[in-house]
């Protein structure tokens, strides 16, 4: 019986957690958005413009010249919605 009990305990506790992540990942992920834009290589960086609004990436160990000027950027905007200065490139595509 106490096997039983630790058992389903344990289970519940597991899936506590389960649900406590998913909650974490789904609250990072809202101020997460894509945006296609144009890509230019520059001296060792990748300028990507969207919007009349230019960011700069440096490329770094790993990071890949895209072979189109047109890629898909997955964009975090800080909380600040419809202010881009401040929002930054999580990745290129």
């Amino acid at each position: 019986m106490n096997r039983k009990i630790a058992t389903i305990l344990i289970s519940l506790v597991i899936l506590m957690q389960l649900i406590m992540v998913c909650v974490k990942i789904a609250e990072t992920n809202k101020n997460r958005y894509y945006v296609d834009a144009y890509c230019e290589y520059e001296n060792g960086e990748l300028i990507f413009t969207f919007y009349d609004n230019d960011f700069i990436w440096t490329l770094g160990k790993g990071d890949k010249i895209p072979t189109d000027n047109f890629v898909l950027l997955v964009m975090d905007n800080n909380g600040t919605e419809n202010f881009l200065q401040d929002d930054v490139i999580i990745s290129y595509k």
